[in-house]
Order: C-alpha cells, then sequence, then structure tokens
C-alpha cells in the first residue's frame, strides 16, 4: 500500500469536485525522473562494489578479510586508484579488481547471500563481467548487449537505465493523469516507476484500473503510448491522439480528438504552461 500516492489522489479528488470537474477528459504525459546518482564507468562501478563489500566484511568479521583485500576498505583508496594512477595502468588495474573479485567469492562462499553489500556485488559481476576457460573477463559486445536493469550505481540498486530522444537517462519515470474541464485543470492521479517502464504500460495499467462509468470518457495521451501490446488500440494522431472508452466492458475505440471533444471545450493540445503546473502539481 503506498499511502502517499493514496493521500495525494484523494486530495486532488476532492480539488477536482470543487473545481467542478467531472473527470470526463483527461490528459496523460509522462516524464523522466533522473536518479540522485554519479555516473560510474564499469571499473569505478566494479572497485565500488568490492569496496563495500568489504568494508561490510570488516565490521562483521574483521579476521576473515585478507591482507591483500584489506586495502578495499581505506578512506582514500578510491582516490588513489583513479586519481593517482597512469592511463596505461589501467588494463592491469582492471585485471586486478576482477582476479580481487574471484578472490571474494571464494571467501564469502555462500555466507553472506543475505547480505546487501553481496548481493549488488555479484549483481554488478554478473553484468559486468564473464568467465571464460576459467577466467573472468569484461563483458563485450559479442557477449551481448547489457540489460538496461543492470546496476548504475550501488547507491541506488533500482535505477535504469535507457535511452530516449537521444539522451541518456538514470533512474525512473512517472506518468502525470490530468483532470481538464472549463474551470481548469488539476493532475488526479500519477505512477512512479523504473524508466524501463514504458507509456504503452502505463496506458495498460490506467485502463484496466479504470472503473466502469456509463458517460464515454477521452484520454488524451501523445502517441508514445501505442503499442502492440495494447490489443485494438491504433492511434490515429501522432502528436495529439485520444483513447475513447464507452465503458469498461464495450469495446475501446479510437477517434480523432476534435470530432470527441464539444465545441465549447478549450482546446485539448496541453501548453507548455499547463505541462508545467501538472508536472509542479504532481511533484
Amino acid at each position: 500500500m503506498d499511502l502517499y500516492h493514496d493521500c495525494v489522489k484523494d486530495l486532488s479528488g476532492k480539488i477536482g469536485k470543487i473545481m467542478k470537474l467531472n473527470g470526463r477528459i483527461r490528459r496523460m504525459d509522462s516524464m523522466m525522473i533522473e536518479s540522485n546518482i554519479r555516473f560510474l564507468s564499469r571499473m569505478e562501478l566494479i572497485y565500488t562494489c568490492i569496496s563495500k563489500l568489504v568494508v561490510y566484511l570488516s565490521k562483521k568479521q574483521p579476521d576473515m578479510v585478507s591482507d591483500p583485500l584489506k586495502h578495499y576498505a581505506g578512506p582514500n583508496e578510491y582516490n588513489r586508484v583513479f586519481y593517482h594512477q597512469r592511463n596505461d595502468d589501467m588494463e592491469a588495474m582492471i585485471q586486478t579488481l576482477l582476479t580481487d573479485s574471484d578472490c571474494l567469492l571464494e571467501l564469502c562462499k555462500t555466507d553472506f547471500e543475505e547480505a546487501t553489500e553481496y548481493q549488488l556485488f555479484v549483481r554488478c559481476l554478473s553484468d559486468q563481467t564473464v568467465v571464460e576457460n576459467d577466467k573472468r573477463r569484461l563483458r563485450t559486445r559479442e557477449d551481448g548487449t547489457m540489460n538496461s536493469s543492470a546496476l548504475q550505481n550501488p547507491s541506488d540498486p533500482d535505477a535504469t537505465y535507457r535511452n530516449k530522444s537521444d539522451k541518456l537517462y538514470r533512474g525512473y519515470t512517472a506518468n502525470l493523469e490530468e483532470t481538464v474541464g472549463k474551470n481548469g485543470s488539476v493532475v488526479t492521479d500519477y505512477q512512479f516507476d523504473k524508466n524501463t517502464h514504458t507509456d504503452s504500460h502505463f496506458l495498460q495499467e490506467t485502463l484496466s484500473q479504470m472503473e466502469k462509468s456509463e458517460e464515454e470518457i477521452i484520454l488524451v495521451t501523445d502517441g508514445g503510448y501505442d503499442g502492440q501490446d495494447n490489443a485494438g488500440f491504433h492511434l490515429t494522431e501522432i502528436i495529439v491522439s485520444a483513447v475513447h472508452i464507452k465503458n469498461s466492458a464495450a469495446p475501446r475505440f479510437i477517434k480523432r480528438l476534435p470530432r470527441l471533444l464539444p465545441q465549447k471545450m478549450p482546446p485539448t493540445e496541453p501548453k507548455a504552461r499547463d505541462i508545467c503546473k501538472a508536472r509542479n502539481s504532481a511533484i
């Protein structure tokens, strides 16, 4: 149960009633939420996961950590490795990290599978490396591209990677639903998920949870909410499209927006300031 979501939805619903919004016309749009994490190179990521696990082991069982691994727990070791090393030493450093990773795996065995530090360490190795002929090496393109759910930074293990409109994002995505009427508009619902969650999936979830209504509902979206997973849907507008729903049991049809909206209603294409208001209200 998400108490914060329930509170926001209940409050915005009451605001909508005060504004006399009947919920017949709604807009939907998504936005990327950047995680507050630093970009890490593959070498930095592996090192950080090793370091966090060694620090954890040093606190739990100090005598367990062997001398060759103890330096990973040093407070200044990160700076020494990444800022005081020559570039031509990087290949040797990567190989050292991979060798030490195997030593840690052998050291931990199955005794620390419940520890978060160990889980992130194993996840990182699974994402970034492969074992070939009993030797660990970095994953290459020939081994297959890495999944977008690969660990980006152990400080936020749930953050995912996505390339959208030629821009790289690491974090999450929010989907905003805005109820529109003659007296204005208000964000009445939102969804929050990993940024690999597509607009099409958000649309499916919204439609499945939508209560049966005797009055037709117009849901205005952009072309990103279309997809093969939405059986029976075909968006006829790329910039501004509409999903026309008679009721939850009836077939769902897509029609052009101008045919659906009353002539006295304001234009439905959201202006920049409307989108900003919607996003600010959700935040």
